[in-house]
């Protein structure tokens, strides 16, 4: 009778260990996206009710202006955009996919 539980019984201790080991690694990928982004970041464009400001870093005028004048068109209520110290520019999750290519011609050529 105990050999049958056994094996029963080991599943249960792997699946758990599972669980414990995917909740950690979950609260640590959090973590690093909580804290890298802000380490490599030296420009920051917030965008808060559809008006654009620099929080961070320094960009030119005419490339807020740029920017501002698609966050009015495509109506972006709010997001980011980060500049990293490698050249890249992130977005948040909130600005569309088809005018990613736009910001980023106005921001590197402004």
């Amino acid at each position: 009778m105990l050999s049958a539980v056994e094996p029963l019984w080991r599943m249960i201790k792997f699946i758990l260990r599972s669980a414990v080991a995917t909740a950690v690694l979950a609260a640590a990928k959090k973590l690093y996206d909580a804290v890298v982004p802000n380490i490599s970041t030296t420009a920051l464009i917030r965008i808060s009710n559809g008006i654009i400001h620099c929080s961070k870093g320094s960009i030119s005028s005419s490339a807020l202006r740029g920017v501002q004048r698609v966050v009015e068109e495509m109506a972006i209520a709010d997001g980011t955009i980060r500049i990293t110290k490698a050249g890249k520019i992130r977005f948040s999750d909130s600005i569309p996919a088809s005018e990613r290519q736009r910001l980023r011609n106005i921001l590197l050529n402004a």
